[in-house]
């Protein structure tokens, strides 16, 4: 496990080109007109690229101070472990000359391992099973990585719900019936639509906890 420290927030002359992250992180951040980010987040960003012995992804802790852009870092992480998954499996799919299947269903399927027909995005018979999960123990916190998840995973054809107390379930409850890539919410939400067979984590690749230090 790493620990990442960031500064805090920098002035808005602070700036770092995105220039020198990977291609595809590059064309998406000015893609949604963000050519620029702070030092704290160009930081955050590159460490993501660090990978254990065995070439998996590792855990890590960001200690980063209020203001420091992590929000959107954490975010954008989620999207690139999401896309680089479903780009690896696309392309695994078509080395081996198999049928077309989309990369969600593929990938639900080996890890699944069953023989059952392949759920779709509209099933509302099974649970929720998101790629990644953004736990936040604030409702504004957790509204504003949703959005800003959403809109990048939107660029391609995906999506993310924000589940969190004051909304009415039934809202919830029509969000994940449409599968979708990703959640964020607050704990107390997110573990009733557990408790209620709506959401299971059983294909998370990623998942990151907000304000760990300050969760009980």
């Amino acid at each position: 496990m790493a620990a990442i420290q960031a500064e805090g927030a920098q002035s808005s002359s602070a700036f770092d080109s995105v220039t020198g992250l990977s291609e595809f992180a590059v064309g998406v951040l000015n893609r949604i007109g963000i050519p620029k980010l702070y030092p704290s987040q160009r930081l955050l960003l590159d460490s993501l690229g660090i990978k254990d012995i065995d070439g998996k992804y590792y855990s890590q802790i960001i200690i980063a101070p209020h203001g420091a852009g992590k929000s959107m870092v954490l975010a954008f992480s989620a999207f690139t472990v999401i896309m680089t998954s479903l780009i690896t499996v696309e392309q695994s799919a078509s080395s081996a000359e198999q049928p077309p299947v989309s990369a969600i269903d593929q990938s639900a399927s080996d890890a699944d391992q069953s023989p059952s027909p392949l759920p779709t995005r509209h099933n509302s018979s099974l649970p929720c099973k998101p790629r990644a999960l953004i736990v936040c123990p604030v409702h504004e916190t957790a509204k504003e990585i949703g959005k800003f998840l959403n809109l990048l995973l939107g660029l391609h054809g995906q999506s993310c719900v924000t589940l969190v107390g004051g909304v009415p379930v039934k809202v919830d409850i029509t969000a994940l019936r449409k599968w979708p890539t990703a959640v964020v919410g607050t704990p107390g939400r997110l573990l009733d639509h557990m408790d209620h067979d709506r959401l299971t984590l059983s294909r998370i690749i990623y998942c990151a906890v907000d304000e760990i230090d300050t969760s009980s």
